[in-house]
Formats: structure tokens, C-alpha cells, sequence
């Protein structure tokens, strides 16, 4: 029988198809067992669900495995999801994200550009980065973000590229893409202070420094994996 704690095995089809919980369907998904890690705790067996697995010719382990599928599917009723999406930190951060982000890109639409379009400007006009690379890991992306991003600044004329060292390309501006992150600052800065005023001084720092300790905490988590 098992025990409290073990890793038990159920057919693949059957764990896959809650209809199937058929009892007499036991002796047929015999093939492809697969583990279930979540520990198994015993239940009281019903009378009656007893009596008609035992007369399908089910064994008391196989009557136990069925009841801890029951167990799995009415545990769903007790997990508090409401609770889980108030206190997930990815949630509130994406929540958070996607709300600043449209606040800047209400703004930035008047020089038909989206926000991550202005950062990347931004980023190119600053010049410390000796490589498209080091651009991509300023701004959080991958270099196949960057391509797509870096295409259309190019095709508008804001962009081009030059060789760096070795066989490095760098994207610099035009004077096109100059005068267009002059533009972009100006309005920058008009989004940034809308928020900040009703952050005040003391609020926006504290949310910088508390979003700086949680990209910290992720990526010490991500050197451990």
C-alpha cells in the first residue's frame, strides 16, 4: 500500500482524461505510466466508491490512487487565488510595467514613436556602449529584440550603422535621429515629472530602489540555477 510521502504511478491516458475516472477503465489505460511527484496523503474511502471498485476487480491500491485524483481535483477549491494575485511580485510588476508603460507611450505618440523605440534612441545617443550587445543588456532585451527594434529606426532614417572594433556594427544616430532624441527628452520629461508629482521626491526614489533590490534578487536566483 503506499505510504505517506511516496511517489505513486498512474496510467499517462487516465491522468490525462478526468472523464475517465471510471473505475472499470482501470484494467484498460495499462501503458506509459507516468510519476506523480505531489506527496500522497491517505483518504477514508467512501462505502460505497469501496464497493464498486472492488467490483470492477480493482486492488486497494489502485482504490487508493483513485482517491488521491479525487483528493488533487477538490484541493482546487481550497488554494486562494485571489490571495495569489495580490501578493505574486511578477503579477504586480507586469501590472505595473504595462500601465507606466502606456503613460509614456501616450506621450511619445506625437513623435510617432512607442517607448521602447525612445529608450533605444536614448541608449544610442548616450554612446557609452561599444557594442549593439551591450545596447541590448542596457535596456533589459536580446539581440534579436534589438534587430527588430533597431529595423524600423533605420527604415525611418534615425539610425544607421557603423563598424565598430574588431567585427563589432554599432547603431549611431543620423542627424535625423539626433534631432528626433532632443525632441524625445523634452517629452520625456514632461511624462517623468506627470508621474513624479504624485509620487513626490521621497516616493520615486523609494520605488527605484525598491525595483533595483528586486531585479537584484532575480538575478542572484538566475546565477543559481
Amino acid at each position: 500500500m503506499p505510504q505517506r510521502g511516496c511517489d505513486v504511478t498512474v496510467p499517462l491516458r487516465f491522468a490525462e482524461n478526468p472523464a475517465s475516472r471510471d473505475p472499470s477503465l482501470w484494467t484498460t489505460f495499462i501503458n506509459a505510466p507516468v510519476p506523480l511527484t505531489r506527496p500522497f496523503v491517505p483518504m477514508p474511502a467512501p462505502a460505497a466508491l469501496l464497493k464498486k471498485t472492488v467490483g470492477h476487480g480493482c486492488t486497494l491500491e489502485q482504490i487508493l490512487l483513485l482517491l488521491y485524483l479525487q483528493q488533487m481535483s477538490s484541493s482546487l477549491k481550497d488554494i486562494d487565488f485571489q490571495h495569489m494575485g495580490r501578493t505574486c511580485l511578477g503579477h504586480a510588476a507586469r501590472r505595473t510595467a504595462n500601465l507606466l508603460t502606456r503613460h509614456y507611450n501616450r506621450h511619445m505618440a506625437v513623435l510617432g514613436l512607442e517607448l521602447t523605440q525612445a529608450q533605444l534612441l536614448a541608449a544610442i545617443a548616450d554612446g557609452s556602449a561599444s557594442s549593439a550587445a551591450e545596447i541590448a543588456r542596457f535596456l533589459g532585451i536580446d539581440r534579436s529584440t534589438l534587430a527588430r527594434n533597431l529595423k524600423p529606426l533605420e527604415v525611418a532614417g534615425l539610425v544607421t550603422r557603423q563598424d565598430g572594433k574588431g567585427r563589432k556594427v554599432l547603431p549611431v544616430l543620423t542627424q535625423l535621429g539626433e534631432a528626433k532624441v532632443i525632441e524625445i527628452h523634452r517629452t520625456w520629461l514632461k511624462a517623468q515629472e506627470e508621474v513624479s508629482a504624485l509620487l513626490g521626491p521621497d516616493g520615486a526614489d523609494a520605488v527605484r530602489t525598491q525595483m533595483s533590490t528586486l531585479r537584484k534578487a532575480v538575478h542572484i536566483l538566475e546565477s543559481q540555477e
